[in-house]
């Protein structure tokens, strides 16, 4: 993954919070700006109301039948998983890695909070699309399905118990790709194991009895500066106020000290 120091600016935008939640359609656009007030292009923002879900998913997918796509050898498929927004379009959240020449992939498995897969709304349509990964980025859709995280739940449940009695279930990918129709098979994608865990909150370990003492410690370094420069952080303003770190102190001290115990 390429850090953002090692990549070309294309523009930002500096936009208020209030524009975007006021937006209409919970859409708000504004330009993309370069050096010297060069416009370059738009970037859109959407804004959704974060639920106060605290679950956590654990989960492994696989796939059986896939269509192959490639000439020479076996698609090489991936997975990439999309939740419903209000508006109805799509938003990724997560992407699998790429199994090479393989029509049966299992892909390791990965966690998503609840905010993240869903936003705490179980009932959400999730949207599941297999493709055959092209270097270029012509990747081919292979299959797709779209589904609940309760109908998740549902088909990881009655999978553990077809396993163990020698069947084998399968949520059904629709699938373009023209061998898949003329074979008469349906591609599956399958739940090998789907955990949930709730996450603890700060308050609930406030509750619980967890207690807090706040400690502060001041480096004197001389990289700071002399406290008679204004650019040192131990600078003393003349005509009254704090330093920089007495501020910073202060600020998280007023926070923190309703939990000091």
């Amino acid at each position: 993954t390429a850090r953002p120091e090692q990549c070309n600016p294309l523009g930002q935008a500096e936009v208020r919070l209030a524009d975007v939640v006021a937006a209409r359609g919970t859409k708000f656009s504004a330009p993309l700006v370069l050096r010297g007030n060069k416009t370059t292009s738009t970037v859109t923002i959407g804004a959704e109301e974060v639920s106060a879900a605290r679950e956590v998913f654990t989960m492994q997918l696989s796939s059986s039948g896939l269509p192959n796509v490639d000439l020479f050898s076996k698609s090489d498929p991936f997975l990439i998983i999309a939740r419903g927004q209000e508006d109805g379009s799509w938003l990724p959240v997560y992407k699998t890695e790429v199994v090479q020449d393989n029509l049966n992939p299992v892909w390791k498995p990965f966690t998503l909070t609840a905010i993240q897969l869903c936003n705490g709304d179980y009932e959400r349509p999730l949207r599941f699309q297999v493709f055959d990964y092209d270097a270029l980025g012509s990747h081919k859709l292979l299959g797709e399905l779209q589904c609940s995280v309760k109908a998740l739940q549902a088909q990881a449940q009655k999978g553990s118990s077809s396993s163990s009695s020698g069947g084998s279930g399968g949520l059904v990918l629709t699938s373009n790709v023209r061998s898949a129709r003329a074979s008469g098979r349906a591609a599956l994608l399958h739940v090998q194991s789907l955990g949930v865990q709730v996450r603890p909150t700060f308050l609930d370990y406030v509750r619980a009895g967890a207690e807090l003492n706040f400690m502060v410690a001041v480096d004197f370094t001389a990289s700071n500066g002399h406290p008679s420069r204004p650019e040192s952080l131990h600078h003393i303003p003349p005509h009254g106020g704090f330093t920089a770190y007495e501020q910073a102190i202060m600020g998280v001290g007023q926070v923190l000290e309703a939990y000091d115990s």
